[in-house]
C-alpha cells in the first residue's frame, strides 16, 4: 500500500542530489516562471562529464508579433475569489509527507479503472488521477468550483523551437486539466485518468502550443496560475537522470526535491517504486490519507496507512 514516510532524517549534502538545475532568466524563461521548480532541461549524467557542446543560457524569444494565442490555456484563467475566503493556515499547521507507491499500489489503482483503461493507463496517469481526486476532497473544494491539475511538460525535444544543444535553462509548459470539484469527486477514477491523458495529448508537445503559451503570457502580462487551494501542480521527475550523477562523492541515495511546497508535488523514482512528497494543512492531510486508503483498500476496507522510515532518510517529511 502507498505509505507516507515519516522519518525525519535527511541525507547530507555530499549524498543528496536535488534541485541542481539552473533557472534561466532569458525571455523564453517566461514559460516556466509560474513554478519555481521544473524538471531539469539537461541530462544530469552528461552534466557531470565534460560537455560535448558549448553551454548556452539565452535563446531567441518564442513570442510572436503581435501575440496570438491559438490554444485555450485554463491554467492561467482568472478565477473569482470564493464568497467566504478561507484564511491560509498558519505555517505551523502545514504537514509534509512522502507517499510511496510500489508496483502493487499502482496495480491496485489501475484495478479501479474501467475495462478499457487498466492496460493502457500509464503509471503517471493513474497516480496523478488518484492524487488529484484525493487532494480535491481533502481540501474540501466546494462542488461548484473548478479544480485544476497542472502537468509540467518539458519541451526541450521540440525541434521546431530551435533550442541549442548546450541550452541549460528551463524549457517547460504547464497545460491544465479542469473539472468541477463535485464532478471530479463523484465521477469515476477512470474519468480523472481520461482528463489527465487529454492534457498530456494537448501539450504533447508542438511548437505551436509552446508559442501559444508564450503569446498568452506576453499578452496578459505573465498572469499567475489559478488559486493554489484548487490547484495541484505535478511534475514527473522519475526520468530526470539525477540518480546517474556522480560529482565525486559516489552514487546519490536520494535524487529529488529537498522539500515539498503547498500545491506542488513531484513523482520521484525510488527503489522499484514512485515517491510523491505532499504538503497540506494538518486536517487536510488526515483527510488525504483517508482518501488514499479508501482507494487502495476498497470503500469498506479503510485502514490507517502504516508509516515507515525512508531507507535513505532523505525523503522530505515534516510536521511544520
Amino acid at each position: 500500500m502507498a505509505r507516507p514516510v515519516t522519518g525525519s532524517g535527511r541525507a547530507g549534502p555530499a549524498r543528496s542530489v536535488g534541485q541542481l538545475y539552473s533557472a534561466s532568466t532569458t525571455p523564453s524563461a517566461t514559460l516556466r516562471a509560474s513554478c519555481s521548480s521544473c524538471p531539469p532541461s539537461v541530462s544530469w549524467p552528461a552534466a557531470s562529464r565534460p560537455l560535448p557542446s558549448r553551454p548556452c543560457g539565452a535563446v531567441s524569444s518564442w513570442t510572436r508579433s503581435p501575440p496570438r494565442p491559438s490554444f485555450p490555456h485554463p491554467e492561467y484563467d482568472a478565477t473569482e475569489p470564493p464568497a467566504a475566503p478561507v484564511p491560509p493556515p498558519p505555517p505551523g499547521d502545514m504537514v509534509t509527507r512522502t507517499f510511496v507507491f510500489g508496483p502493487g499500489d499502482v496495480a491496485a489503482i489501475k484495478a479501479r479503472l474501467p475495462p478499457h483503461l487498466p492496460d493502457t493507463a500509464t503509471t503517471f496517469e493513474a497516480v496523478a488521477a488518484a492524487l488529484w481526486r484525493a487532494r480535491t476532497a481533502a481540501m474540501e473544494v466546494p462542488p461548484g468550483e473548478d479544480a485544476r491539475l497542472v502537468v509540467v511538460v518539458g519541451v526541450r525535444g521540440v525541434r521546431e523551437l530551435g533550442l541549442p544543444a548546450g541550452y541549460y535553462g528551463n524549457a517547460c509548459v504547464f497545460p491544465a486539466a479542469v473539472a468541477a470539484a463535485g464532478a471530479l469527486r463523484q465521477g469515476s477514477l477512470g474519468d480523472a485518468v481520461e482528463l489527465v491523458r487529454a492534457v498530456k495529448k494537448k501539450a504533447a508537445v508542438s511548437a505551436e502550443y509552446v508559442r501559444s503559451t508564450a503569446d498568452l503570457l506576453v499578452r496578459r502580462g505573465r498572469p499567475r496560475l489559478a488559486r493554489r487551494e484548487n490547484l495541484l501542480i505535478l511534475s514527473d521527475n522519475r526520468h530526470a537522470g539525477y540518480l546517474g550523477v556522480d560529482v565525486g562523492w559516489g552514487e546519490p541515495v536520494y535524487a529529488g526535491p529537498s522539500d515539498a511546497r503547498f500545491g506542488v508535488s513531484f513523482l520521484v523514482a525510488v527503489r522499484n517504486a514512485v515517491a510523491v512528497p505532499v504538503m497540506l494543512p494538518r486536517p487536510a492531510m488526515d483527510r488525504f490519507v483517508s482518501e488514499m486508503n479508501t482507494l487502495l483498500q476498497g470503500e469498506f476496507g479503510l485502514t490507517v496507512l502504516t508509516p515507515c522510515a525512508a531507507r535513505s532518510g532523505a525523503m522530505p517529511t515534516s510536521d511544520r
